[in-house]
């Protein structure tokens, strides 16, 4: 099984659209990373308020210290959070960065995860 995704950020409330910045602040610097530097580590949240099945995703450069890009998109997260949760290993992998352009001004990062 292996899904690709956009991960855009957080978003929803004033402190969220600040993180939000933040994030795409960060994906900039990302930017300019070749994509194998990129350390993706996915983190289980089952005590999130918002969403039980919720899965974080945090990003790194070496052995820097990680940052907090985003969520997995609530449906891709439904099916892997008990996957998850039964201790089953996720592979997650940075592809790249999107966006910052005339047509599409804000930044995306792209990833894979697979079993």
């Amino acid at each position: 099984m292996k899904f690709s995704l956009s991960i855009s950020g957080i978003s929803s409330s004033i402190a969220a659209s600040i993180a939000l910045q933040s994030t795409q602040k960060a994906l900039q610097k990302f930017e300019q990373y070749d994509v194998t530097a990129v350390n993706v580590t996915l983190v289980r949240e089952d005590d999130n308020t918002h969403d039980t099945n919720a899965i974080r995703v945090d990003v790194s450069v070496g052995s820097g210290a990680a940052y907090q890009l985003g969520y997995i998109p609530k449906d891709v997260a439904t099916v892997l959070a008990p996957l998850l949760d039964k201790g089953i290993e996720l592979l997650a992998r940075f592809k790249g960065v999107t966006g910052g352009t005339f047509d599409k001004l804000n930044y995306d990062a792209l990833i894979t995860v697979e079993m």
